[in-house]
């Protein structure tokens, strides 16, 4: 077997602890039943875990029990099968489940780098996604008592969030990122300086990374970022360097830093192919957990990073016959007009753009790109790319289950952050809420993804995260809407073929 199949004997189990004593294990889950890939770390050649399945539990009614996964890596092939083992320390997952005869949990492992390169201890968070009954083989009828998320009830479909804000850097930059800086230490050796341009989001992938493999990394941010994400760079014992109006001039600075310097490597902010691979590993998850395909995924969209990344993953796992939703914020919508000016779509011909919005075409990809100058959307400190990437737009034009593309106004994805925030007790930004405009307007969530006469729908929310998340930003938030709310009764949102949706406030 290659390294990729590898499969964990006896490193790894998952022990269910009754509350609140946690001294006595009740049951424990053998680590070969449950842990089936290893993907090896290309810098420590230690493994890291890809897929965990779901894990049933018949032992015990009425008690709560929370799900703790205890994580042994001692991967290090010098070691014999008699080496004494450390004991790692229990990772304690975030949701408590329901005292149920029985019960299910699906856990999706996050990609991440060691922490601790030297170590043969390695441990990696776990993200829940559950967010409804699926099945009856996974989880147990409603009527029995299971409990339905907010989401699945209001669009009476299996709803799954796949939660990237729990990522180290707190978003799914983290994935592409991390592997994309292994990799350019593995090649370039422990010198190598990482320089990145970015609004926020992928420059902390970057330092986190860095941080944790000792190497040297220096981000470059708009003049206008805020000192609490110039503050959070630092404490990753990042260089940061403040330059340029928007992202496209802090992104030639670092360009031509790169330049000046033999030893630097340029780290993509979001159009890079080994970007793409890394953020895939979600759907490579949430296919191993699902077992068959969605009817629909939702994502947000900005230079196209993460759709690149869940483009590729559906291709790797067969699902390219699956629709993907991408949403944007109006005033920083570059890939829903970029889609708009090419070949087959809505504004092929006229190219009508709002104001401060060129049209670029690409002549190696062989696509027509929305160029902004400057942005009018408060999401767009994370989604504000002055222009997508064109081979992103190229796939999301190609592939075979389509790629619908969504612009919405602020104020609907302020609702849906409070929204979220008070359902699920989770605070994310806004350009992350975007995704969840449907997931709170059944008529919009109908229109995007029509339901098949007598099946129920499952369909997957990808919460791409973003660090910027923050109490005081969700009431700001909330003030703007409920302001929005009482100037009128409906919100308009722009479809990819030219036409609108009026959804109520």
């Amino acid at each position: 077997m290659s390294k990729y199949d590898r499969v964990l004997e006896s490193q790894f189990s998952v022990t269910f602890l009754s509350a609140p004593n946690r001294a006595a294990p009740v049951c424990t889950a053998k680590s070969g039943e449950h842990v089936n890939q290893v993907v090896e770390d290309p810098t420590t050649r230690r493994g890291l875990p890809r897929s965990f399945l779901s894990i049933d539990y018949d032992k015990r009614e009425g008690c709560n029990f929370s799900a703790i996964l205890a994580r042994e890596a001692h991967l290090n092939q010098s070691s014999s099968p008699s080496s004494p083992v450390s004991t790692p320390p229990f990772a304690e997952c975030r949701e408590k489940i329901l005292p149920l005869k029985r019960t299910c949990l699906v856990l999706i492992p996050i990609r991440c780098a060691s922490p601790t390169p030297s170590s043969n201890i390695i441990y990696t968070p776990f993200a829940i996604i559950r967010c409804g009954s699926r099945s009856e083989s996974l989880v147990r009828r409603k009527e029995e008592g299971t409990l339905e998320s907010k989401i699945s009830e209001i669009l009476d479909a299996s709803a799954y969030l796949k939660l990237e804000n729990l990522q180290p850097s707190h978003s799914f930059k983290y994935r592409g990122v991390s592997l994309f800086v292994q990799r350019a230490k593995e090649t370039h050796g422990p010198s190598v300086h990482l320089v990145a341009a970015s609004s926020g989001n992928a420059g902390l992938a970057a330092a986190c990374t860095a941080n944790a493999l000792h190497v040297k990394c220096s981000v470059y941010l708009p003049e206008g970022a805020t000192q609490s994400t110039v503050d959070i760079l630092r404490r990753q014992n990042a260089e940061v360097i403040a330059v340029g109006r928007h992202y496209a001039e802090a992104a030639q600075a670092a360009r031509a830093a790169v330049e000046r310097e033999p030893g630097a490597v340029l780290v993509p902010a979001y159009d890079h192919e080994t970007l793409w691979e890394g953020h895939g590993s979600m759907i490579e998850e949430i296919s191993t957990q699902l077992g068959s395909k969605p009817d629909a995924i939702f994502c947000s969209v900005g230079g196209g990073g993460l759709l690149g990344g869940i483009i590729t993953g559906c291709k790797k796992v067969c699902w390219d016959d699956v629709p993907i939703v991408a949403l944007e914020t109006i005033g920083c919508n570059c890939f829903f007009h970029s889609m708009s000016c090419n070949a087959g779509r809505f504004n092929h011909v006229n190219k009508v753009l709002p104001p401060d919005v060129d049209v670029l075409y690409d002549e190696k990809e062989r696509v027509t790109l929305a160029r902004f100058d400057k942005f009018t959307s408060r999401a767009s400190t994370s989604l504000g790319a002055s222009q997508p990437s064109a081979k992103v737009v190229k796939m999301a034009l190609e592939r075979k289950g389509g790629t619908k593309c969504v612009s919405v106004p602020d104020e609907l994805a302020m609702q849906a952050l409070v929204s979220f925030a008070d359902d699920h007790k989770l605070l994310v930004e806004l350009a992350c809420a975007t995704t969840l405009t449907p997931a709170y307007k059944p008529a919009l969530f109908e229109k995007l993804a029509p339901a098949t006469p007598g099946r129920k729908r499952t369909v997957i929310f990808v919460l791409c995260g973003g660090f910027k998340a923050s109490l005081n930003d969700a009431l700001e938030c909330r003030k703007l809407m409920n302001e929005d709310v009482a100037k009128g009764v409906a919100w308009t949102v722009l479809l990819d073929d030219g036409n609108t949706f009026e959804v109520e406030k």
